[in-house]
């Protein structure tokens, strides 16, 4: 065992000054290890490098590191590897404790950060997120916790779609209260002073869904807002356009050429309005494979709608970006919208046009979810594929007349 030891430290030794930090700590382990303490051993990889070791406490006075505590299991420290596309390299140590069956993560830019955040956990869950320094005292301290913690993770326009919610429509009044506190009803009087539909629908979303993670990690025991009463706003932006609503939208934009193309691209590409804006016809327009190279700016990763036929004498005329301003597309798209009756329609209509239409064609669910870059297949049978009331009136023709037959 100590022979082990012994080689365990000779491996600190060589990776680094910043690792060497273990060597108190293991030679202190080495003095007050327990007979039927679990062996130490190390684990090594291309990309990490693992020390595993027992869950003894103890202290080094000499560089005042502590070791895990893992109450009564057996935690581990990684050292990660991550190189960039540009080749540049990036370290850091992820620690990992198992308590009372449930395991624990934390990171750190340093090892003695990573151990320093391994010490604070306890057999409670809130001690992952916060420490005696940084106790939950306001509503507020909930929601700072929880849009680091969580929703950190979403995508880009999802956080700061929150966090604007939460700095102009969430009352300081409200966030100064304790969270054990609050009341249904004073999420209720928040909500009620919102006029815009949408904004009320996303602070009643961002209050609830803190106080739900809030409550699984035990960090507050209050669940009144599942007694919240809110009627969600009932938007038209995941509405298809029906054919003939379609058809009359490009015949009313005949006179303005740079509209219509732009909303034909929309419609037979399925893109976001930004992603257009942000893709120029050089480097994403691929003639010989049929297809546009798109980067979804909510997944994060490439997608690659097919070139079709009423788009391509429009990708043949771009140069520079596919779309030359979002906003003017944007605003001139709701000016036509409104002067022929069609209200609240926007350019993600145009989106969930393209789900409906592929669908109609008998483009299969699979190939839609691809083209549209959802992650799951739910969203896209769900919320992007619904049935146009032509295409139901269109099931039903040929089921009576499968049935005369």
């Amino acid at each position: 065992m100590k022979k082990l030891c012994l080689e365990i430290l000779q491996w600190l030794h060589k990776t680094g000054d910043e690792i060497r930090l273990l060597e108190g700590t293991i030679h202190a382990y080495l003095d007050c290890r327990p007979p039927d303490e679990p062996t130490i051993r190390v684990i090594e990889d291309d990309e990490t490098s693992e020390l595993l070791f027992a869950a003894e406490p103890t202290k080094n006075e000499e560089n005042s590191i502590m070791a895990i505590d893992t109450g009564n299991g057996r935690g581990t420290i990684a050292k990660r590897k991550r190189v960039n596309k540009k080749g540049s390299v990036y370290y850091w140590y992820e620690g990992r404790v198992r308590i009372n069956g449930k395991m624990h993560t934390v990171t750190g830019k340093t090892l003695e950060e990573c151990l320093n955040r391994l010490n604070g956990v306890d057999s409670v869950p809130k001690t992952m997120f916060q420490s005696e320094e940084t106790a939950i005292h306001t509503f507020n301290d909930i929601l700072n916790i929880w849009m680091d913690k969580k929703v950190s993770k979403l995508a880009k326009s999802t956080q700061n779609s929150y966090g604007t919610c939460i700095r102009l429509h969430i009352p300081q009044s409200l966030k100064d209260k304790d969270p054990n506190s609050i009341k249904a009803y004073h999420i209720e009087e928040v909500l009620a002073k919102i006029s815009q539909p949408r904004q009320r629908d996303i602070t009643y979303i961002v209050i609830t869904a803190a106080f739900r993670w809030a409550s699984k990690n035990e960090l507050c025991n209050n669940k009144s807002y599942e007694a919240v009463e809110h009627k969600k706003h009932k938007s038209n932006s995941r509405r298809p356009l029906e054919p003939h609503e379609l058809e009359l939208l490009l015949k009313t934009t005949e006179n303005n050429i740079w509209l219509r193309d732009n909303i034909l691209l929309y419609v037979w590409t399925g893109c976001r309005l930004k992603e257009l804006y942000n893709t120029t016809a050089e480097d994403a327009i691929d003639w010989e494979g049929g297809f546009i190279k798109i980067w979804d700016q909510k997944t994060k990763k490439w997608k690659y709608p097919p070139i079709l036929p009423p788009i391509v004498d429009i990708l043949k005329s771009k140069n520079g970006r596919l779309v030359s301003s979002a906003q003017r597309f944007q605003q001139e798209l709701r000016e036509v919208c409104d002067k022929i009756g069609l209200n609240d329609i926007s350019c993600h209509n145009l989106r969930h046009t393209c789900g409906s239409q592929l669908e109609a064609l008998g483009v299969p669910m699979k190939t839609i979810q691809k083209w549209l870059g959802h992650n799951t297949l739910k969203v896209t049978e769900d919320i992007y594929t619904k049935k146009t009331d032509a295409s139901i009136a269109k099931d039903i023709k040929n089921l009576i007349e499968r049935l005369k037959n």
